[in-house]
C-alpha cells in the first residue's frame, strides 16, 4: 500500500480513536456540572474556530456568519441537536454511564439508515433491514431485561440526536453541503450565546462556583473547546479519498473503544443480560459491515469495467 493510499486510513483511524477516547478526558471534570462543561465547551469552540477562520481563510468572520445565517434553517436546528448530544454525552461520561453511551453510538448507524429510507428516498436491501431489526431487538432486550435496570434513555437520545443531526446536514440536490468549518463555527456560535449568558450570570453573582478558582478547570475547559477540531479535520481529510470498504467498520470503532473503556477502565458493571443484548447488536453490526463490504466490491467492479481504455 502506497503512502498516498495509506493516508486516508491513518486519518480516519486517528479521528475515530480520538472520538472513542473522549471519555478519558471528560472524566477529568467529573466534579463539574455537565451544563457548565458544555457551556464552556461551546464558548471556547466558538473562540477557537473564529481564530481558525480569521487566520487561515480569506473570508472575514462577518462573511462567514452571514453565510451561516443564510443556512440557518439547517444550522440552527443542527446546533440545538448537537448541543443536546453534547450535554447528554458529557452527563453520561461524568456519571458513570459510558457503557450506555457506547450503546447509543452502536445503534446510531441503524437509525441513520431508517432516516435515509423515510426522508431521503434511500433504499434498504434485505441484509440492511435484517441488521436494523436484529440490532433494535438487542436494544429492546437490554431495556426490558435487567441489563440496565431502566429504559436506555441516554443511548436513545444520543443515537437519535446524532442521527437526526447528520440527516438534516446531509447534502442533497438542492443543497450540495455546508463547508465543515463554517458549519461547526456557526453551530458553536449559536450555542455560545446562551453559554456566555450562563457563565456571565454565574460570575456576576455571589454564588460563583468554587471550581472557577481552579487553574486546571480553565485549562481543561479551553482544551475541551479545541479537542473536537482535530478529529473533525482528520475525518474530513479522509472523506476526500475514502476507503469505501472501511467506512462501515470505522463507524463502529468509536463505540467499541468506549465500550472497552467502560468495562476495563471505568469498571462499569456488565451483566449477562447486557452481554446478550450487545451480542445481538454486534450481530447486526456484522451483517451491516458485510453488506457495506459487498457494496464496495460491486462499486469497485463497476468502476473497473466501465473505465475507458487508454489512448494509444
Amino acid at each position: 500500500m502506497s503512502n498516498s493510499s495509506r493516508a486516508p486510513w491513518i486519518s480516519a483511524l486517528l479521528a475515530y480513536f480520538i472520538w472513542g477516547a473522549f471519555p478519558l478526558f471528560w472524566r477529568l471534570l467529573h466534579d463539574v456540572p455537565s451544563i457548565e462543561i458544555v457551556a464552556q465547551r461551546s464558548l471556547w469552540s466558538a473562540v477557537f474556530l473564529a481564530g481558525i477562520i480569521a487566520y487561515y481563510r480569506r473570508e472575514s468572520l462577518g462573511a462567514e456568519i452571514a453565510a451561516g445565517w443564510a443556512e440557518r434553517k439547517i444550522l440552527i436546528p443542527a446546533a440545538l441537536l448537537i448541543g443536546t448530544n453534547w450535554l447528554v454525552y458529557v452527563w453520561a461520561v461524568t456519571h458513570g454511564h459510558v457503557l450506555e453511551a457506547s450503546l447509543g453510538y452502536f445503534i446510531c448507524p441503524f437509525i441513520q439508515m431508517l432516516l435515509g429510507k423515510f426522508f431521503h428516498g434511500e433504499k434498504l436491501i434485505g441484509t440492511q433491514s435484517a441488521a436494523i431489526g436484529i440490532s433494535l431487538f438487542g436494544v429492546a432486550w437490554i431495556a426490558l431485561s435487567d441489563g440496565l435496570g431502566h429504559f436506555p434513555w441516554v443511548a436513545t437520545i444520543l443515537a437519535t440526536s446524532f442521527a437526526v443531526y447528520g440527516s438534516i446536514k446531509k447534502p442533497t440536490a438542492g443543497c450540495p453541503g455546508i463547508p465543515p468549518v463554517r458549519g461547526a463555527f456557526f453551530e458553536a456560535l449559536v450555542l455560545a450565546v446562551p453559554a456566555f449568558a450562563f457563565i456571565s450570570t454565574e460570575i456576576g453573582t455571589f454564588t460563583t462556583p468554587v471550581f472557577y478558582g481552579r487553574p486546571d478547570f480553565w485549562m481543561l475547559s479551553a482544551i475541551g473547546g479545541v479537542l473536537p477540531a482535530p478529529p473533525l479535520i482528520l475525518s474530513s481529510s479522509a472523506a476526500k479519498h475514502p476507503p469505501l470498504s472501511a467506512l462501515g467498520f470505522l463507524r463502529f470503532l468509536n463505540p467499541t473503544i468506549q465500550f472497552a473503556l467502560a468495562i476495563w477502565v471505568f469498571g462499569e458493571s456488565f451483566s449477562g443480560a447486557k452481554g446478550i443484548g450487545f451480542a445481538f447488536i454486534w450481530i447486526g453490526a456484522g451483517i451491516y459491515l458485510g453488506s457495506q463490504y459487498r457494496r464496495a466490491k460491486v462499486l469497485k467492479g463497476l468502476s473497473t469495467t466501465t473505465r475507458l481504455p487508454a489512448a494509444a
